[in-house]
């Protein structure tokens, strides 16, 4: 044993004990205690209706029951449409960008961020 665990039963053997007239007394003003908040609790609400997912009508309805409803659908349509301007107008701002991730090149020459698969296609 070490020297802290020899204190600390010292320590259990020394300290005052409550009588046991107390203890009872504490208990039992304890239980009346519980079975006065068990009185004065609130019922608990009751459970709502589950929710029933219906499929969707419409022409459209299996591909929004496919991505998970219209919100869905719409995030990922507007994703996609976000995607096609970035990609194929190409905004000037993203030529900006450009010259600044890359300082040799310049505003006017082109920089090529998603090069093609040319490279990897060709025989040697």
């Amino acid at each position: 044993m070490t020297e802290l665990d020899e204190l600390f039963a010292r320590s259990r053997d020394l300290g005052p004990r409550p009588s046991g007239d107390l203890m009872a007394r504490v208990l039992a003003d304890a239980a009346q205690v519980q079975v006065q908040v068990l009185r004065a609790a609130p019922r608990p609400p009751p459970r709502p209706e589950p929710l029933v997912i219906r499929p969707a009508t419409g022409p459209g309805g299996w591909l929004m029951d496919l991505f998970g409803g219209a919100g869905a659908l719409a995030g990922v349509l507007t994703a996609g449409v976000a995607g096609l301007v970035l990609g194929y107008v190409q905004p000037v701002g993203l030529s900006y960008l450009g010259a600044l991730l890359t300082p040799s090149a310049t505003v006017s020459q082109s920089l090529e961020l998603m090069p093609g698969l040319d490279a990897l296609l060709t025989e040697e």
